[in-house]
């Protein structure tokens, strides 16, 4: 099922409202079948605002998927009215389909509550019909009768007739050559009023600015449409080549927005979605697509570890759309999603009150959204909200009601379908819950992040890109609690995590900091479970060495860091080379907030030097 396509239900409901006749001409849209058991269905349940890749051009980027295949914006009709409305989308625009839709759903309630039928109308078009059949057959039966009479008269009608239909054939193929020809035309007019008439004025309202605007528009959607078409193929180098053309030619949102989700799940290349999004930005003028362009901006911002820009890219969407739509169900949903997004930020940057009131704001949105209108659903965005506070909670030590929230979060996702990702992600926060202090239970870690690895998988097979980082965190933490049970598979899932990472890497090197991560965790396993100690320490120096020349945020940076330093310092046999890395530690986070998570390396660094120094 393509995004967007209605389910059976929207279906029923969109034909039963119609009582089961077309919107638009009233033709019934079932009859008998053969077989006293079927029927055969004449009508379609069309788009009011259309789906991305329709014919016609209703389409709203507005419109959330859930949106775009409610009821609501679906009309009943027969397949020939469902051909034109899509092939004629002036005449009938949304606010006329849904003028359409409700003329029509009030006619049918005016015959209900009347006690008629439609019959009784269509019987009589059918008798009219029948008229007007009949008086044709007469007239063709008397002109028969006078067929000899008239037989010269006739051939000589049909002669000329012959003569004009290929008169017009003629003349449309010339047509198509003259506007074939209308460039080639232009440069002939424009090189006799620069060459021969010198007349500079008229050479600039032949080259004028609409047509040549609409000329470069054509070209790129023409190359947007060859890459549509390569990737469809598997060519996606060739594709990406097409999107680069097409953007050069037309830099604008319509093309941006497509090339960035190439970017985003094929190449991973970040730096270039900023670049590509800033610049339709700087040429865009219409509020939606500039929401777009700056979430766009902002998600590349987080996945290259800058949440402070990723901040000022969701705040800005967000005073956008507030300023364009306020109280609506769809601007409200946005809202809510752009909140979720500035809470992880906030997160990333360590800034952990401030993460909590944002997924707060967020749930508040999601639930006035649903006040407004009743038949939205946000269970999938509930829970992943769920599960986010969840994780403030186990940052302020709070590990039970952390579990609660994860807990609760995965309980919403085992009723809904297509949430793999989301379960196989929020699977890795419980197992790392379970891991805590107040919650520890290793069997129950190990199971969900055995599920967690399952899941993501069988994603990563199909599109490895968009969840091969998820697939090495899940992989990596099964390996962490192999580690701690004492269980001989550790070493091999270590050493899996770590093949991945560079295979990660080597696609971008903004994802060092992952592979550095997993080096450093299989560094620990090497020393305390194998006492491997030189391998160990090569390994934790190619990971301190990695972290140091990685993108991530500075909090996470600092955080990860100083605790491989630390455990160097731990392995250190000398004393002044101990010191120098405690130092380094101490050096390293200064000037953090009481709350950060690299103060606890900060005050083990600073004891351990204290009982050192003296």
């Amino acid at each position: 099922m393509r995004d967007g396509a209605f389910n059976k239900n929207t279906i029923t409901i969109l034909y039963k409202r119609a009582g089961e006749h077309c919107s638009l001409c009233k033709k019934i849209t079932t009859k008998p079948h053969s077989d006293p058991s079927k029927f055969h269905n004449l009508g379609e349940a069309a788009h009011i605002e259309g789906l991305k890749d329709a014919a016609n051009l209703r389409f709203n980027p507005m419109l959330s998927i859930k949106e775009l295949k409610d009821v609501r914006n679906g009309i009943w009709l027969c397949q020939v009215c469902h051909h034109i409305i899509d092939n004629d989308e002036k005449t009938y625009s949304v606010e006329k389909l849904k003028e359409i839709k409700q003329s029509h759903e009030m006619l049918i309630v005016k015959i209900q509550e009347s006690g008629k039928s439609l019959m009784p109308i269509l019987n009589s078009k059918d008798r009219e019909i029948k008229r007007y059949q009949k008086m044709i057959s007469e007239i063709e039966a008397e002109l028969n009768e006078q067929e000899v009479i008239f037989s010269e008269e006739l051939n000589k009608a049909k002669f000329i007739l012959s003569n004009v239909i290929k008169e017009r054939e003629f003349l449309n193929e010339q047509l198509c050559k003259i506007k074939n020809e209308i460039i080639d035309l232009d440069n002939e007019v424009l090189q006799r009023a620069l060459l021969e008439e010198k007349n500079v004025t008229k050479a600039l309202e032949i080259l004028n600015e609409e047509k040549l605007e609409r000329s470069e528009m054509k070209l790129a959607r023409g190359r947007v449409l060859r890459a549509r078409l390569l990737i469809s193929t598997g060519d996606r180098k060739a594709a990406e080549e097409n999107f680069e053309r097409a953007f050069q030619i037309w830099p604008r949102s319509l093309v941006a927005i497509e090339y960035v989700q190439l970017l985003y799940f094929k190449k991973l290349d970040y730096h270039r979605i900023i670049e590509i999004c800033e610049i339709a930005l700087a040429n865009e003028t219409t509020k939606p697509y500039q929401i777009t362009l700056l979430e766009h901006i902002a998600h590349a911002n987080i996945k290259l570890g800058q949440s402070t820009c990723a901040i000022e890219r969701f705040n800005l969407a967000k005073e956008y759309l507030q300023n364009m739509e306020k109280g609506s169900a769809t601007s409200l949903s946005r809202l809510a999603n752009i909140e979720k997004h500035l809470g992880d930020c906030f997160k990333l940057s360590g800034n952990l009150r401030q993460a909590l009131n944002s997924y707060e704001h967020a749930l508040n949105f999601y639930h006035r959204a649903m006040a407004v209108d009743p038949n939205l659903v946000h269970e999938k965005e509930l829970a992943g909200l769920a599960t986010a506070i969840g994780l403030i909670y186990e940052a302020n030590n709070n590990e039970t009601e952390g579990l609660i929230h994860h807990l609760r979060a995965i309980a919403v996702l085992d009723n809904i379908a297509d949430t793999e990702k989301e379960k196989a992600l929020i699977q890795v926060n419980l197992a790392t819950c379970y891991l805590k202090r107040r919650t520890f239970d290793p069997l129950k870690a190990h199971t969900y992040a055995l599920q967690s690895v399952k899941l993501l998988t069988e994603l990563s097979r199909n599109e490895p890109n968009e969840y091969l980082e998820y697939l090495i965190g899940a992989k990596c933490l099964l390996a962490d609690i192999n580690f701690i049970r004492r269980l001989p598979e550790a070493d091999d899932l270590y050493k899996e995590s770590i093949e991945l990472a560079k295979i990660l890497y080597k696609a971008n090197p903004i994802f060092i900091s992952t592979l550095a991560h997993v080096e450093y965790n299989y560094s620990v396993f090497l020393i305390i479970s194998k006492g491997e100690v030189e391998s160990g320490l090569d390994i934790l120096e190619g990971s301190i060495t990695k972290l140091k020349a990685s993108q991530v945020a500075i909090f996470e940076y600092v955080s990860y860091l100083s605790q491989a330093l630390f455990f160097k310092a731990e392995l250190k046999k000398n004393v002044d080379e101990k010191i120098e890395i405690l130092q380094d530690i101490l050096t390293l986070t200064e000037n953090l907030d009481s709350g950060d998570k690299s103060n606890l390396w900060r005050m083990k660094a600073q004891h351990l030097l204290n009982e050192l120094i003296s």
